[in-house]
């Protein structure tokens, strides 16, 4: 239904991530409250660390989960981003996903501490868990998206940024329930927020691709592999991820370094989290200036600057302000990779572009957490976070690269260009455009005071017309 419009604004890029905030949409309140109560649900997956710990894992055991883990990313990112494109519907494959991936959850409790044949139980429910929620993610921003070209008063980060902030709030709350309880919660809660998600998901309208369409005509996700910009963009999302993962596993590690308690990660990931709400609020006005490649190397030099800090902090409290810098840069990064990945996709690719994204970045997880896992051991903490800082800033030079040999030497335009200037709607000031809107109109009545005059002291030997 398309939403009567009260304001219009140009977008900076196409694509429909960014829309007028001022156009009233009551959509806009409902993917706003299933995007806080579904981050909610993922919150727990930033435990699942301290939960091995607890359970006497070390570094290289909980490597080798969180490898496994990525490994199943690789096989179910881009198996149901074609499922999702395939059906025409993100709205049911998102639902799917979360459901199922609610089933495994309920089995750990009640399973996980259990051995069969030298296998404990819960090395194999967790892969199975992440098989189907790590997948969730992309399909949820896809079906954003998608929902924001069709609907006036949508923006991504406008609505991501309810996601932020119910992920810190629960955060923040399962640093009190581990304390009250055991670790063991982070399998529980998930089971009471599942309900609320499927009845807000229940209410908004699906993302309506032309299934006959779709049936008719192959997908080809080969495509997406000839389009060098992607492909570009896939390199560096690769790099950035090894870097980035390798922060989420061993965090707890650096924190033990300094001497701090592993339970203070849950104040550690909210407060990281609660900044990345000001930096998704800013992010339309950011990207109706600089165009999404920019931001993104701008959030890679973020990236850079904060894994070099982790090198020197000495306590608890400067890992606490080093996540400001963290939040900040995943705000903007969060936006600016949805818009820009979709910008570049194909109308009938855009859940599986996302999805392979999302692939590519769990193959840097599992390099992280193999590489990390041994690294630890070998060199310590602060060296693995100086390797990872060196690898953004690589990446960040790559990423640049790419814009140079696409356009200078493979002579292929880039859809949206790093070294060009971005549009900027709208750049002068409210009052500043109704003066100048008030001095045309001025001139313009003088020029017609001045046409009058000489019109009649032609004919009458005076002034007809005197506006003043």
């Amino acid at each position: 239904m398309q939403i009567p419009v009260k304001s219009k604004q140009t977008l900076a890029f196409k694509g429909g991530v960014h829309a007028t905030a001022r156009i009233h949409n009551p959509n806009r309140l409902l993917f706003g409250r299933l995007e806080m109560v579904y981050w909610m649900f993922l919150t727990s997956q930033s435990f699942v660390t301290v939960f091995l710990q607890s359970k006497g894992m070390t570094s290289v055991g909980i490597g080798a989960i969180a490898a496994v883990n990525s490994l199943i990313g690789i096989v179910a990112l881009p198996f149901w981003g074609i499922v999702a494109d395939k059906i025409g519907s993100s709205k049911k494959a998102f639902l799917t996903c979360l459901l199922l991936a609610t089933l495994f959850i309920a089995l750990v409790p009640i399973f996980g501490s259990y051995t069969v044949a030298g296998i404990l139980l819960l090395t194999v429910l967790m892969p199975a868990i992440h098989f189907f929620r790590l997948p969730s993610d992309s399909i949820v921003n896809c079906w954003i998206v998608q929902t924001a070209q069709r609907e006036q008063g949508l923006d991504f980060g406008g609505i991501r940024m309810w996601g932020s902030l119910g992920c810190a709030l629960m955060a923040t709350a399962y640093y009190f329930l581990i304390r009250l309880f055991s670790t063991d919660v982070i399998f529980i809660v998930p089971l009471m927020l599942i309900g609320p998600i499927v009845m807000l998901a229940r209410k908004l309208p699906d993302s309506h691709v032309k299934t006959d369409v779709v049936k008719k005509a192959k997908l080809r996700p080969a495509r997406l592999l000839r389009d060098y910009y992607y492909m570009a963009y896939l390199l560096f999302s690769f790099l950035i991820a090894i870097s980035a993962s390798a922060v989420f596993f061993f965090r707890t590690f650096l924190i033990l370094d300094v001497g701090g308690d592993p339970s203070v990660i849950g104040l550690i990931v909210g407060f990281q989290i609660l900044f990345e709400i000001p930096a998704m609020i800013a992010s339309r006005r950011l990207l109706n200036r600089l165009r999404p490649p920019v931001v993104l190397c701008m959030v890679g030099t973020m990236f850079v600057i904060e894994h070099l800090l982790y090198t020197i902090c000495t306590s608890t409290f400067d890992i606490l302000l080093i996540q400001m810098l963290q939040g900040l840069a995943n705000g903007f990064n969060t936006v600016a990779l949805i818009g820009y990945i979709h910008h570049l996709a194909p109308k009938d690719l855009k859940s599986t572009a996302q999805s392979l994204n999302a692939m590519v970045m769990s193959a840097g997880g599992i390099v992280a957490s193999l590489f990390g896992g041994w690294a630890i051991g070998a060199m310590g903490i602060r060296t693995l976070y100086l390797i990872t800082g060196l690898n953004t800033l690589f990446a960040v030079g790559i990423f640049m690269l790419s814009f140079v040999i696409g356009e200078k030497l493979l002579k292929k335009p880039a859809p949206l260009p790093l070294f060009a200037k971005a549009i900027r709607p709208n750049r002068m000031p409210v009052r500043l455009r109704q003066r100048a809107a008030l001095a045309m109109v001025w001139v313009w009545l003088h020029r017609v005071e001045a046409e009058n005059n000489r019109h009649w002291a032609g004919r009458l030997g005076r002034p007809r017309l005197n506006i003043r």
